[in-house]
Order: structure tokens, then sequence, then C-alpha cells
């Protein structure tokens, strides 16, 4: 791995921990952001942050035809038994992967988090 692949961060809660954990994003090509209390809606913290480092594109993968769509901003990845033949609802393991293959434009970021 190169000096700039993989970067964890330590959440702080700094007034200006968006802008230096977006300079860090635009460096590494994996960043891993620990420490986020314990009871944090996180939901709202991650729509916050993502808010503060670029503009979002919301896309999802419709569960029957595999095309892009407009979507929600969050997908659930979660065991679902009518739905098991697609890799997010089957009841395996999850491996590091990047998401929006199926679509036409460039993304720089794709956030996963994990609750």
């Amino acid at each position: 791995m190169g000096p700039n692949f993989l970067k964890e961060v330590v959440y702080t809660p700094s007034e200006n921990f968006a802008k230096e954990f977006g300079d860090i994003l635009r460096t590494y090509k994996i960043v891993h952001l620990t420490g986020v209390p314990k009871g944090t809606d996180y939901k709202q913290f991650y729509e916050e942050l993502v808010d503060s480092v670029g503009e979002i594109v919301n896309v999802d993968e419709d569960i029957k035809t595999g095309n892009a769509r407009a979507a929600e901003r969050w997908t659930d990845v979660r065991y679902d038994k009518d739905h098991q033949y697609t890799f997010r609802h089957a009841n395996v393991r999850q491996p590091l992967h990047t998401d929006a293959a199926y679509v036409n434009f460039e993304l720089d970021v794709n956030f996963f988090f994990c609750t």
C-alpha cells in the first residue's frame, strides 16, 4: 500500500473537524473515521459531515432492474429474505467495495457507515 492509501481519523468536536476531514478525503483512498461518540444520531451526524465536504449525488440501484435511479441519501444494507438474491440483502458479509458502478458519471467519494 502506498503512503496515501489508508488513513484512520479519530473524531474530535473541533469546529475545524469537517474541513480537516474533507482535506483528508481528498488525499487518501480509504478513510476510516472512528471515535464518533456513542449515542450520537449517526444519520444526522453523517449527513452534516457529508454536506460539509462536497456535492451530494443521491443514487440507488433499482432492486428489480439493476438500473440507477434517484434515491434517498442512504441505502440500507440489511438482510431481507424477500430480496436475498441481491447482494445487499443477502445473509452474507459485505466486503469492502465501491458502489455506483452502474452510473455514468464520476464519483469522488462513497460514504459507508455502520450501526
